[in-house]
């Protein structure tokens, strides 16, 4: 290589694809993306390990291992022997069984910076500088360190919400003047989080909850046309008013002390008014995530720094909340992932501009969490088709903001790595149901269950195998799964009619059968997915067709439907890196931490597999394709079209001439002698014309011999 890189800079954008990019680059819209590509190499054939899925694939980034070797082989991992729907977090550093880049750099001294990458927390090695990294599954909040998951205070009733009760305002000091009569209503702010480090069985299950805290909201009109204004107290006193907002305003950064598990915690927060009535004063207040302002970072005394400068942090961008509390327009959600991304841009920087570094590394979850939201999908009308796409490249917009950010912190001597986890497709077909399948089938038996039920309940009494996570079946195996009930010795019979069973079903809408791949688990091994470490993954391991799944997760890598590729951005640009190239050659993310490494002449992951993608290195030239040959190939080309044009031809002029039929004359049409031809009636003259019939096929062989001398010149 010639000039050698000094520094490396990772910049991961959760769910990003080319495909989605390119008319936002067509219209000059990611002025920073486009100078990546255009100075860089591109690699339009990366590819995603199985399953497309954000827990596993950004492990596999950072470790260059495949799922089966890190241990995460989905959003989450399964502990053999232990009930089906008891699943762990892959989103913590715990679930990671494999060194990462910026842990083998931290032996030799290396200085990392790791900025809310997913997986990374617990910090595993004291000399890297980290700020979160625990969290980021769309659940209700789903971080680790979060002290409250978001909550919505409502006057109208809404799902999950906290309804709270309006009357006429009484005995508040210094009341405001209004031009209609004020409302209050009491907010019994309960701060808790379904903290996913522990088990998943269920949702509401570890619900960790802490002391009520108390405010009183207060409604009026500060204008003259209906209410139009609320203010959220500690007591009934605007002098502590925390915040005073008018619709759709955000309050600044609230900072709290509250108590949960007996400590006392601080953290802090923003609201927002989601809506107002003018005439009614009904109303519904948004109170965004609620994080910690210490405890989240190593060394611990950056947090009160980054939050000083920046504002409150927050993990998780309203990702659940936008599809029940707030208004379908998606303004608020969309300015929740604006705010994030101009946090970690401006936050990054600074820790690059202050801070001694030799590798970076982030990861922004804003995309794929637009994707669930605006990429097309069953049912959308071609005007749901463009406002939500409008929407999408809105959020590609504040990414790219984002990314001038970090690069303005990087310098020129770093070598720059943009690359996401998994890209989208859109989803044109409902989504499938795979444990319907098996229930059709006989293979599956549901308890009652209230309709009311987050999901309907398993009999295990009656069940022979059941679907597990994004895209594994386990066979309900005897002396392995409690409640088992196939003997070992029915195994592969079960699994047999498992995978008949996919085989088998064809779509009620479609007639098509949507299955793309059906693995047992031992031929897994290929797409690097196998049992390890005292976990598993299914006996039987299935893709679907994209048009069956939403987004992503159970669609294989190359999926590609719309606008939108499954296909994983990848970009590299710096000091010894070809600029403005495209590689074809097919990627893997398990690829890019060995690139990395070998860039700059840093130690391997321990746990690496992937290879050194040396195609895009300035100093790599290839003899192959040799001229001669396509010179060689295009020659033989031309010659066999040629061939076939006059085969062709002379085809079309033996057919004209078989068509001109003459006419029968006269004395043939009335000669007495002429009969029509008639099939043997008896034994000898059915001989008779199998010994003509074998002499014409002789014929016919000898012509096949000379047209076959004819095209291949033998």
């Amino acid at each position: 290589m010639s000039k050698q890189a000094k520094r490396a800079v990772l910049i991961g954008l959760d769910g990003a694809n080319y495909e989605a990019i390119k008319p936002l680059l067509e219209e000059k819209r990611l002025p920073n993306i486009s100078m990546l590509l255009q100075q860089g190499t591109f690699f339009p054939n990366a590819h995603a390990p199985y399953p497309t899925l954000t827990g596993s694939n950004w492990a596999s980034i950072a470790t260059g291992a495949w799922p089966g070797t890190h241990g995460v082989t989905c959003m989450s991992y399964h502990v053999t022997g232990e009930p089906n729907d008891y699943w762990y977090s892959g989103f913590t550093s715990d679930a990671v069984e494999a060194e990462t880049l910026w842990e083998a750099l931290a032996k030799t001294g290396k200085k990392s910076i790791v900025l809310k990458y997913t997986g990374s927390w617990p910090p595993r090695h004291p000399d890297v500088t980290m700020i979160d990294g625990g969290g980021g599954r769309p659940f209700w909040g789903g971080s680790i360190l979060e002290l409250s998951h978001s909550q919505f205070f409502s006057t109208e009733p809404v799902p999950n919400g906290n309804l709270v009760k309006a009357a006429p305002a009484k005995d508040w000091k210094d009341l405001p003047t209004s031009s209609v009569p004020p409302l209050e209503f009491p907010i019994q702010y309960e701060p808790q989080s379904n903290r996913i480090l522990e088990q998943l069985q269920f949702e509401g299950e570890n619900i960790r909850k802490g002391k009520a805290l108390e405010f009183w909201g207060i409604v009026y009109a500060r204008g003259n046309n209906g209410y139009d204004t609320i203010a959220i107290c500690g007591s009934k006193d605007m002098g502590n008013a925390l915040t005073i907002l008018g619709p759709r305003e955000w309050s600044e950064p609230i900072n709290l002390t509250l108590e949960i598990d007996k400590k006392k915690h601080r953290g802090s927060l923003r609201i927002t008014l989601e809506r107002l009535d003018q005439e009614s004063g009904s109303m519904g207040l948004f109170f965004w995530q609620l994080y910690p302002t210490d405890g989240f970072t190593q060394p611990a005394e950056i947090g009160e720094e980054l939050i000083s400068k920046f504002g409150s942090y927050v993990n998780h961008p309203a990702f659940s909340e936008a599809g029940t509390w707030l208004d379908n327009d998606y303004e608020t959600f969309i300015k929740c992932m604006e705010y994030q991304n101009e946090w970690l841009g401006r936050a990054g920087r600074h820790l690059m501009e202050t801070r001694e570094w030799d590798f970076f590394a982030m990861q922004c979850h804003c995309i794929d969490y637009a994707n669930h939201y605006f990429v097309p999908r069953h049912g959308w009308t071609e005007e749901d088709r463009k406002v939500n796409l409008d929407r999408l490249a809105r959020c590609y917009e504040s990414v790219d903001r984002m990314v001038g950010e970090i690069l303005a912190g990087a310098d020129d001597n770093s070598l720059i790595c943009v690359v996401s986890d998994h890209g989208a497709t859109e989803s044109p077909l409902p989504e499938l149901s795979v444990n319907e399948i098996l229930k059709d089938a006989g293979l599956l038996t549901y308890e009652e269950f209230d309709a009311n039920a987050v999901r309907p309940i398993v009999d295990l009494s009656k069940t022979i195998a059941q679907h597990q996570r994004a895209a594994y079946i386990y066979i309900n195996l005897m002396g392995r799964e409690p409640g088992g009930i196939v003997p070992p010795e029915e195994y592969e019979e079960a699994r047999d009619r498992v995978i008949a069973a996919l085989c088998d079903y064809r779509d009620p809408g479609t007639g098509r059968n949507p299955f793309s791949m059906i693995l047992r688990k031992e031929d897994a091994r290929i797409l690097g997915l196998y049992d390890n470490l005292g976990r598993d993954i299914g006996d039987i391991v299935y893709a679907l067709l994209p048009e069956y799944d939403h987004e992503h997760g159970r669609q294989l890598p190359a999926s590609t439907v719309g606008g939108q590729t499954m296909k994983p951005l990848l970009i590299f640009k710096g000091p010894s890196i070809k600029g403005g190239v495209t590689v074809d050659r097919t990627t893997w993310l398990v690829d890019v931490a060995p690139t990395i490494a070998q860039a700059l002449d840093w130690p391997m992951p321990s746990e690496a597999e992937g290879a050194v993608l040396y195609q895009m290195f300035d100093d790599h030239k290839s003899n192959f394709p040799r001229e001669e040959f396509l010179n060689k190939q295009k020659a033989r080309l031309e010659e066999i079209r040629s061939r076939f044009a006059q085969r062709q031809k002379a085809a079309t002029v033996s057919s004209k001439k078989d068509l001109t039929v003459e006419a029968p004359t006269t004395e043939q049409r009335q000669s007495p002698s002429r009969e029509m031809e008639k099939l043997p009636d008896t034994i000898e003259e059915l001989k008779e014309a199998l010994i003509q019939a074998r002499s014409e096929a002789r014929h016919w062989k000898q012509a096949y011999e000379q047209y076959h001398r004819i095209t291949h010149g033998n």
